[in-house]
């Protein structure tokens, strides 16, 4: 929001670290299964998928430090509907917010 709002050129290091310590979080919310709601996709992972990638983006998932989350995600970005559904948008908003940073 600071940075498309109010001109903000930089990410503050103590909103990655909010970020990283919810990686973290939903990392041990995958302990045991391969997705958020259970042993089979549902619109929960797809709802997160859209806002964990915008997300990563910007503030990489640590793969030693939350590698079932990392692997979740690659899973998603790997769906047949993925690319139209997420990746586009995701390339324009990522594209707009660092030509904000420049």
């Amino acid at each position: 929001g600071p940075i498309i709002r109010e001109g903000a050129k930089t990410i503050p290091p103590e909103k990655a670290e909010l970020v990283s310590q919810a990686y973290a979080t939903l990392e041990s919310f995958l302990e045991g299964k391969d997705y958020f709601a259970g042993d089979h996709l549902t619109i929960a992972d797809l709802c997160l998928a859209s806002s964990l990638s915008t997300a990563s983006s910007f503030i990489p998932i640590d793969k030693e430090k939350q590698p079932r989350l990392s692997a979740w995600l690659s899973r998603m970005q790997a769906l047949p509907y993925y690319q139209e559904a997420n990746q586009v948008g995701l390339d324009k908003l990522v594209g707009f917010i660092k030509s904000k940073l420049a």
